[in-house]
């Protein structure tokens, strides 16, 4: 039988040694063997998670001719990190009296424990007749065969906790193709468990279908070391922030309860100081959880800022201390073709800009108009309007006025310190 087209078997043949009259050629199992194995038996795997062992077969030949079924050879297996000399990985393994089958065929199970980490791995076989005394020195086989395929899932295998310690990405997925590189199916986010859990320390973040929790008590941080764009909803979805159902691109709800009161004080927990922990157990508790220094030594302004970040359960861009369910800083002057605090719309089209003081409607990076209530409803203003100068009065326009109907009363002239005239 030829070992090497065994049905669906694939093997990756050694050379044909020739030593002291005993000639070995030993196949090593390849990766097409043990897939066939493990779908011919299922249940074998189903609730058993694999061992580090893999299944070598070989065949021997003494002076070119198989030894008849049921001949006996003592056979020792070393694994090196190299063709020639190098380290060896692990323990000797050593099977004594093995029988061989049909034209010297011969099958053994070798475990050398968790060796295959991704480096190369080479194979030395010494042999020698089984009728020899116990002790006999091997006939090492030359040259040492390289290990492919098989050992390497076990690098993978589902159910069995790997480590590795090294500076490069400890598992890399490519597909060229187009489907997915991974692809996760697990239970639904509980806040305990999930499809996908991913840890850093003492860090956890849950991931199921549709949702993202964080088990840490710092929360979310997204951009938190870089200085890039953060998009959401860009395919046209709406963002709530306390609001499972927004209803417009960005649905803040309404802050009605303050988690933690910001009372002030010498131990206000929003404000630095010199003494350590702050006026609110619970919020110095969470703060203190993540950061030791501000119980320990001083309530700094890091503490101050980790007390806004964890305490509020607001949402801050720009800042580590948001006061509002949503606060922006470090945004620029809104100008007709860029800038702003908050944009909302397209700004290759008709969008409004706000910054710090400022609201203004743009087109296609020019200024356009900005309608207020539009559709009817009243506009209050509490302060003064001023049309084309700061104003110092009610309403305070730089120039005329036209008035489509009704009427004008008291208007103040320029340089002027009364009303003069009334107009209808």
């Amino acid at each position: 039988m030829d070992l090497s087209r065994a049905g669906s078997r694939r093997f990756v043949k050694a050379p044909e040694w020739r030593l002291r009259g005993v000639t070995g050629q030993a196949s090593a199992l390849g990766v097409g063997l043990l897939l066939w194995l493990f779908i011919a038996a299922p249940g074998a795997y189903a609730q058993t998670a694999l061992s580090t062992a893999f299944t070598y077969q070989g065949r021997i030949l003494d002076g070119g001719v198989a030894p008849p079924a049921g001949t006996t050879y003592d056979l020792q297996f070393k694994l090196f990190n190299a063709l020639v000399a190098g380290a060896q990985i692990g323990s000797t393994l050593t099977f004594d009296n093995v029988a061989v089958g049909a034209n010297g065929v011969f099958t053994v199970s070798l475990d050398f424990g968790a060796q295959f980490d991704g480096t190369a791995r080479f194979l030395e076989l010494g042999v020698h007749p089984g009728a020899q005394p116990v002790g006999n020195p091997y006939t090492v086989l030359a040259p040492r065969q390289e290990l492919t395929g098989t050992p390497y899932a076990l690098g993978i295998r589902l159910t069995q906790p790997e480590a590795v310690s090294s500076a490069s990405a400890a598992l890399n997925i490519t597909n060229n193709g187009t489907g997915n590189a991974a692809s996760f199916d697990g239970p639904d986010n509980n806040g305990t468990t999930a499809a996908l859990r991913v840890s850093s320390g003492s860090q956890v973040m849950l991931f199921d279908g549709n949702e993202i929790d964080s088990l840490d008590a710092g929360g979310i941080f997204l951009e938190n070391n870089e200085s890039f764009n953060v998009v959401l909803a860009n395919g046209g979805g709406n963002v709530g922030i306390g609001n499972t159902g927004p209803l417009a691109t960005l649905t803040v709800a309404a802050d009605t309860v303050a988690a933690y009161a910001n009372t002030p004080g010498a131990s206000n927990c929003f404000v630095s100081h010199a003494s350590t922990g702050c006026d609110n157990a619970a919020c110095q508790n969470l703060v203190c959880s993540v950061d030791s220094f501000c119980c320990a030594t001083q309530w700094d302004g890091i503490c101050a800022g980790e007390a806004g970040t964890f305490c509020h359960g607001h949402v801050g861009i720009g800042t580590t201390a948001p006061a509002a369910k949503l606060q922006i800083t470090g945004g620029t002057d809104s100008e007709p073709s860029a800038g702003g605090f908050l944009v909302i719309g397209d700004t290759g089209g008709a969008n409004v800009s706000f910054d710090n003081n400022e609201i203004m409607a743009r087109s296609n990076g020019a200024t356009s108009t900005l309608f207020l209530n539009n559709d009817g409803g009243d506009v209050f203003i509490g302060g003064n309007l001023g049309v084309g100068v700061t104003p110092t009065a009610h309403i305070h326009a730089a120039g005329s006025v036209a008035l489509d109907r009704g009427a004008v009363y008291g208007v103040q002239n320029a340089g002027s310190t009364g009303g003069a005239g009334v107009f209808g």
